[in-house]
């Protein structure tokens, strides 16, 4: 996955397709929360997977999830039908399963799993909290 803040035109383009010609099984791209769905849309056709920040500050754990995301995954999900919406950021049991109704089909879940007492039962509530409908 990378950042389509820095994968314009065809360089990015090839960037996708390179990475399948040398194997990857997924391709993708990842857009920071605030920058437009506009600025993957030439991607989109190449990419498997359109990954959203749902936090402003990308690098660190336990950051704030940002609700303006939602509005962001069901128009990606309107706008891209045929890829994978990933969504990384502050995910937890009080907000995945908006996460997951407004389009998402796969979460990156950090600090509530790394901070759990207990990460497996954790995973294993958050999986249920998604009726199995997203990796």
């Amino acid at each position: 996955i990378g950042h389509a803040e820095v994968m314009q035109g065809e360089e990015g383009v090839a960037t996708l397709q390179g990475w399948r010609a040398m194997g990857a099984r997924e391709a993708g791209i990842a857009l920071k929360l605030d920058t437009p769905l506009s600025a993957a849309e030439h991607l989109t056709p190449h990419a498997d997977v359109l990954h959203l920040m749902s936090i402003e500050k990308i690098g660190a754990q336990g950051q704030r999830f940002d609700d303006e995301v939602l509005s962001r995954i069901a128009d990606a999900r309107s706008r891209f039908p045929h890829i994978v919406i990933s969504v990384d950021g502050g995910l937890n049991e009080s907000n995945i399963r908006e996460v997951v109704s407004a389009g998402a089909s796969r979460l990156c879940i950090g600090a509530a799993l790394s901070s759990a007492p207990d990460p497996l039962a954790t995973y294993t509530h958050l999986a249920e909290l998604t009726n199995g409908t997203v990796q």
